[in-house]
Parts: C-alpha cells; structure tokens; sequence
C-alpha cells in the first residue's frame, strides 16, 4: 500500500536528484605550499595530514583498459570524510610525491571509494 508520505518522499528525491544532476560542477581552486594542503579557505597542514597517496592510473571497467587519471588521496584527521581526493596534472605528480615526503607525511596505498565511482558515473 503507497502511502501519501511515500509519494511525498519519492517526488522529493526525483526533484534533488534533477537539482544535482543540471547543476553546474563547482570550479574548487586548490594548492600545495608551503604551510599545507589549501582547499578553498581551508588549510590542511602537513602535521595534520596522516598519510597521501598519488594514484597515476586507475582501472577502466568498461574495456579493462588503464585510463589515466591522476588523482592525490590525503587522509587528514577530519572524523568526516577523512579521506579527500584531489586531481592532478600527471606531470605533477612526481613534484608533489617530493613536497609531501619532504614534510615527512608518510605514503599510504588509498583508492578511489565506489561511492564516488558512482557518483561520477550518475554526473554528479
């Protein structure tokens, strides 16, 4: 038996999802210095980064080819979302592998988690 609740509900998630899905991704300016991690305003220092990542290549599902995609995994101290995913420049990559061993952040194997395979599957 459908409720009116249940109708109330399924309209609402039909309206958040079209929202997401023709919004406009925002543009998220990012840098390394020589502080820390700077996202937007907030600064991740390096004491506070646990470990990093630098994934160059991550698997394809549709053909089992490689597709580049380099990306900088960080896991911070943040109770949510610790991990956070940052794309690079694949010419980059060995620069920022320096800088963050430098600061004696240590390097830790993280990938990509299927929630964001999803979402960017979705177009979010």
């Amino acid at each position: 038996m459908v409720t009116i609740f249940s109708l109330y509900l399924l309209s609402l998630a039909e309206f958040c999802f079209g929202f997401f899905a023709i919004r406009r991704p925002d543009i998220i300016y990012y840098e390394l210095n020589e502080k820390g991690l700077k996202i937007r305003s907030r600064l991740y220092p390096y004491e506070n980064i646990k470990s990093f990542w630098i994934q160059i290549y991550a698997p394809v599902l549709a053909d089992g080819k490689e597709e580049l995609k380099p990306l900088l995994f960080i896991k911070s101290e943040r109770l949510f979302m610790p991990v956070i995913a940052v794309p690079i420049d694949e010419l980059w990559a060995e620069d920022v592998h320096s800088i963050m061993v430098s600061y004696d952040v240590m390097e830790e194997e993280m990938r990509e988690h299927v929630s964001e395979k999803i979402m960017e599957f979705l177009g979010f």
